[in-house]
């Protein structure tokens, strides 16, 4: 994202990461490719359902729990189903099936099927389709995970991660849903990451 800085740079902290790999993931099935080529991929394999059987879809799409570090996780044949959980602003402001309400307190009732990712220089952790929305998304950070290739803590990348990810899903409900109430994103202007950084918008 143009226009933010995170801290003052410190070339003796840069790390010349030429010499590893890119694949270093969690089930070896790495894939490196632009933004505009994952929204491609999941429209094709996901909406327009042109790159695999019928009967591979279904296998795809037998999604299991996962325990250990993942627990909770829902896993199917190399995607990923995850709620894209964000509180709602006002009172019962939204309705099923957009939202789901409690007591008046409403939430986002959004799923992205699809599969996050990271390595040493970037990472995807908004890559799917979204069904709510009927379209492909994907956003391309320079790593939000365990603050790699980044000044920013684990921390601190996760709550600018659900920043950022809740302002794109506001935007898009609003661009789909007319009239859908805005969502409870946190500021980034005032955002501090340590004494001497901030973020400037």
């Amino acid at each position: 994202i143009s226009g933010f800085t995170v801290r003052y740079f410190n070339e003796s902290e840069v790390v010349d990461l030429y010499d590893f790999s890119c694949l270093n993931g969690w089930t070896m099935g790495n894939i490196a490719f632009a933004p505009t080529d994952a929204v491609k991929f999941w429209h094709a394999l996901l909406v327009s359902k042109t790159l695999l059987t019928p009967e591979s879809m279904r296998v795809m799409m037998n999604f299991s729990t996962l325990g250990g570090w993942s627990a909770g996780m829902q896993y199917g044949a190399g995607v990923m189903k995850t709620s894209l959980d964000a509180a709602v602003a006002g009172f019962n402001s939204c309705k099923h099936p957009l939202c789901i309400c409690k007591a008046g307190h409403c939430r986002l009732n959004a799923t992205q099927v699809g599969h996050l990712g990271a390595d040493w220089g970037s990472s995807m952790p908004l890559n799917g389709y979204i069904p709510q929305l009927g379209a492909a998304v994907a956003v391309s950070l320079t790593s939000v995970f365990r603050g790699m290739n980044t000044s920013l803590t684990e921390h601190e990348n996760s709550k600018l991660f659900g920043t950022l990810e809740c302002g794109f899903l506001q935007t898009l409900y609003q661009q789909k849903f007319p009239g859908f109430p805005d969502l409870k994103c946190g500021p980034l202007g005032a955002y501090e990451a340590g004494t001497d950084s901030s973020f400037i918008v």
